[in-house]
């Protein structure tokens, strides 16, 4: 039976903070190869972070289809702001999700792809939209 974890369970106050705080996450190097089994790992932490944040998977859905300009992508994110779309953006990129390609200066053109990180969302996105089906 599974039992739900108490908080000081996944080992030191140190790791209950670097779970509790996504800036600080597989930075510090501390041997967490203790932790309980059903304590996630630093870079699962990382990971789900990353794809939990709004409009994230939006877009990885989007680009497996096809490398797409900033304005393609949010004429179809209908009800995403300008701003919010470039933050994630740039988060992905930061993450090495996906590559942003500058096609002009005047006016301003840009291309967003996939990258094999990106592109290894696939199956995720696949077996959440097996899931989401039934």
């Amino acid at each position: 039976m599974l039992r739900n974890p108490k908080r000081n369970d996944c080992g030191s106050e140190e790791m209950i903070a670097r779970l509790d705080d996504a800036t600080a996450l597989g930075r510090d190097g501390n041997d967490v190869s203790n932790r309980p089994a059903f304590c996630p790992s630093p870079a699962m932490v990382d990971a789900l972070l990353l794809l939990q944040e709004r409009w994230v998977m939006f877009i990885v859905h989007a680009l497996l289809v096809e490398p797409l300009g900033f304005n393609e992508l949010s004429r179809r994110a209908t009800g995403v702001s300008a701003a919010t779309m470039k933050q994630r953006l740039d988060l992905l990129e930061g993450k090495r999700v996906l590559t942003k390609r500058v096609l002009s200066t005047m006016p301003p053109r840009t291309e967003y792809r996939l990258t094999d990180k990106g592109m290894a969302l696939r199956p995720v996105l696949e077996a959440v939209e097996a899931w989401a089906a039934r």
